[in-house]
């Protein structure tokens, strides 16, 4: 298959939303430091759709208030705690714009993110979703514990790579509005909200694929050791599966092969499922 372009474009830079959640758990100064990456960015987006998922701490509440003035930040207040896949269908309905970009409140995104994104979509007409690679993080960019964490490029690449794990970095990730919703939206799937998203777009013959270039930088090493493991996880991960069946993407044998060895990985202590992941699943920054 042919590689997507992606040397610069003369034609004018599309309009775009940015799409954020934040909730009680999130580190105020963490979420500081992604806004103001935002900020800096060489290309801003034209509207942030902040989605205040229940209530959060006063510390929170200022950094919003903070960069309200700097932003065209536009809040969606959710009184309650509803989970990520939810509030992001709600701030997904929001979004103005044809194209939307997603970003986590504590990541990290380079200056010319957005500018390089948007010249990507010029000279790749066709595309519904795309993200990059991303550089995961302990606790500085100069930490030499970083690693990369890349996609697949290519619509037969990005197929085999979904059987294991989603095709596409969520924090990195630009989509047509029209087409995620038309794909179902986010739906409230713990741990697998953009996974399925993505599925349900390959699904309906949306064109997905990616950049080959970092772009994101992102906090790692909790997630990995606390999030995606335990057996919450795995019953979570065994219901997706069992979509991944329904929706043709494998067959039985195939996906009871890929849960028993993902079960291994899911009952690992957390210090040694990270270690896996840098050693297996990630790229080592020279």
């Amino acid at each position: 298959m042919e590689r997507l372009k992606v040397k610069s474009s003369e034609m004018p830079l599309l309009p775009f939303s940015l799409l954020m959640s934040v909730y009680a758990g999130d580190n105020p100064d963490f979420f500081d430091c992604a806004l103001k990456s935002v900020l800096d960015n060489n290309v801003c987006p034209n509207e942030v759709i902040l989605v205040i998922d229940g209530p959060v701490s006063e510390q929170i509440l200022r950094v919003i208030e903070k960069y309200q003035v700097l932003l065209p930040i536009k809040v969606l207040k959710i009184n309650e705690n509803i989970g990520l896949g939810p509030a992001l269908a709600q701030g997904l309905l929001a979004c103005s714009y044809d194209w939307v970009a997603r970003f986590d409140s504590d990541d990290i995104c380079s200056p010319d993110r957005f500018r390089k994104q948007l010249e990507f979509i010029n000279l790749n007409p066709g595309l519904d979703a795309f993200s990059c690679p991303i550089l995961e993080f302990r606790d500085t960019l100069e930490d030499e514990r970083s690693f990369v964490r890349n996609v697949p490029v290519g619509l037969e690449d990005i197929l085999r790579f979904a059987k294991w794990r989603s095709p596409l970095n969520h924090m990195a990730v630009m989509f047509k509005k029209e087409s995620a919703i038309k794909a179902g939206n986010y739906r409230d799937e713990p741990s697998f909200e953009d996974y399925s998203l993505w599925l349900r777009m390959l699904k309906n013959g949306q064109m997905l694929n990616n950049m080959n270039e970092i772009l994101v930088f992102a906090r790692a090493g909790g997630a990995i050791q606390n999030r995606r493991g335990g057996f919450k996880y795995i019953k979570n991960e065994i219901v997706m599966h069992r979509k991944l069946l329904e929706w043709g993407f494998m067959k039985l044998p195939e996906c009871a092969l890929i849960l028993f060895s993902k079960f291994l990985i899911r009952i690992l202590p957390g210090w040694l499922r990270l270690r896996f992941y840098n050693a297996f699943m990630r790229e080592k920054m020279n």
